[in-house]
C-alpha cells in the first residue's frame, strides 16, 4: 500500500470513529440502540430539536465516511480499519 493511501485511510478512519462516538453518545443519552435513532427520526420521537438535527448530520456524515473508507479499504482489505469495519458490519 502506498504511504499516501495509508495516511488517507487513517484520516478517514479517525473521522469516522469520532463521528460514530458522537452518534453513540446520543444513543446512550436516550437509552437507545444505535439502529433505533433512524427509526425515531422517521417516526417522531422525544429527541430534542438540537439532538434531532445533530443526529441527522451525524447519520449523513457517517454514511459519507463509510463510503470513503470502503473505497480506501478495497486497496487494503486486511488493515486495522478494515477489520474494525468488518466487526461493525459496515464493510
Amino acid at each position: 500500500m502506498l504511504n499516501g493511501n495509508s495516511n488517507a485511510e487513517g484520516s478517514a478512519f479517525q473521522a469516522y470513529v469520532k463521528e460514530r462516538c458522537h452518534y453513540l453518545e446520543i444513543c446512550r443519552r436516550y437509552h437507545l440502540a444505535p439502529l433505533d435513532l433512524d427509526h425515531l427520526l422517521n417516526n417522531g420521537s422525544s429527541l430534542s430539536l438540537e439532538d434531532r438535527l445533530r443526529v441527522i448530520r451525524l447519520i449523513y456524515r457517517l454514511r459519507d465516511l463509510e463510503t470513503e473508507l470502503r473505497g480506501l479499504l478495497e486497496e487494503a482489505p486486511f488493515s486495522e480499519a478494515a477489520q474494525f469495519l468488518e466487526r461493525e458490519q459496515l464493510h
